[in-house]
């Protein structure tokens, strides 16, 4: 069932790149929680202004390679010139819809879902999530906790708890690895793609 979600303008995009939101997410800790390693192939999904493309670039190195997968082209836009601007060469930002994601089956170690999960219409996205990860590849999904007190962030009624999301993903194709709660204002649910997930 396709429900209406709200999704952040590429007017705002400045707030993505805040110095507040460095610091209360800290992304390059978040990442390494994420298994983020040299040489990996990984999928952005929801990447945005490139808050997190960025860091996860220099994480996998020039052995790697970062696919920035957003369906504004506003985002993409400014994505594009900061990928520009900064000269990194291992970041492909792409275009996609909530329906298809523009790569090959079975072409990524793993995909990063960040804050994007709750804005999804439906969980179509998933599934083409598990059509491009590599048989037991990784989805690591960070949401907001449902009643993380702070300024930043989604309305309380529109985040999802640990449950929600857990069930979300395991109803998509995923099996949970791991869930880390001990973030201030975020968790981070860590799934393996099962085989039977395409």
């Amino acid at each position: 069932m396709r429900v209406r979600r709200h999704k952040f303008s590429p007017s705002h995009a400045g707030l993505l790149d805040s110095q507040d939101r460095y610091a209360l997410l800290e992304p390059e800790q978040i990442l390494e929680r994420a298994g983020i390693r040299r040489g990996m192939r990984v999928a952005d999904v929801g990447a945005g202004s490139g808050f997190f493309t960025i860091p996860i670039a220099k994480m996998v190195g020039n052995e790697g390679k970062v696919f920035a997968i957003d369906i504004q082209e506003g985002m993409i836009a400014i994505l594009n010139e900061k990928i520009k601007r900064l000269k990194i060469k291992n970041v492909e930002a792409l275009l996609s819809t909530e329906e298809r994601i523009p790569l090959p089956d079975e072409s990524v170690d793993l995909a990063f879902l960040a804050q994007t999960l709750h804005e999804l219409e439906d969980y179509a996205t998933l599934e083409e999530i598990g059509r491009i990860l590599k048989p037991r590849g990784t989805l690591a999904i960070l949401e907001w906790k449902k009643d993380a007190d702070t300024n930043m962030g989604p309305p309380f009624e529109e985040r999802l708890t640990q449950e929600q999301t857990i069930e979300i993903a395991e109803g998509a194709g995923f099996a949970l690895k791991n869930l880390l709660e001990n973030l201030s204002y975020h968790y981070l649910a860590i799934f393996v793609k099962q085989s039977s997930s395409v």
